[in-house]
């Protein structure tokens, strides 16, 4: 058996819609950047590096992803963007986990609600009401290989905003 982490991570505080914007291209504000980057320096005292960031393509969460990189020390160059994140439900996003390679033991994803807040709650037997913007769930893993990931089967070691000034 092999340990593994998820980080799912909802993307920071972003814009609402003006004029003929679509969801997809709403950006962060500048409180969602603040967020964001405090989200990074806490996952790097908590958990270290990542082995692979993984992120719905759509802007305010590509942003988030590259923030918290940047933080991790992970290239952004290497953020594995994906379309399919984007509207999700839980059955594309474990599609997506089930093909990761078990070298890979410390993964970051980054996206949206509802289905972040269903798969912390899929993955590990504690109910967690809802993920806020900016929020972050740090899920832990005994298996053999990503593609043995099921329900219940991890645990949850962090669920919340980590603490900070930002308003």
């Amino acid at each position: 058996m092999n340990k593994f982490t998820l980080i799912i991570a909802r993307h920071g505080k972003a814009s609402l819609m003006m004029g003929s914007d679509t969801d997809f291209k709403r950006v962060l504000k500048d409180r969602g950047v603040e967020e964001s980057k405090h989200v990074g320096t806490s996952l790097k005292k908590m958990i270290g590096n990542v082995d692979l960031v993984i992120s719905s393509s759509a802007v305010r969460a590509k942003h988030t992803a590259e923030i918290i990189s940047k933080e991790l020390d992970y290239s952004i160059e290497k953020i594995q963007l994906e379309p399919s994140l984007y509207e999700s439900g839980i059955e594309d996003a474990l599609l997506i986990l089930k093909q990761i390679k078990s070298s890979k033991r410390k993964v970051l994803l980054v996206g949206h609600n509802p289905t972040w807040s269903n798969l912390v709650n899929l993955f590990q037997p504690n109910f967690v009401a809802g993920l806020r913007t900016a929020d972050v769930a740090v899920i832990t893993f005994e298996l053999p290989d990503w593609e043995s990931i099921h329900p219940l089967s991890g645990e949850l070691l962090y669920n919340g905003r980590f603490e900070s000034n930002i308003k």
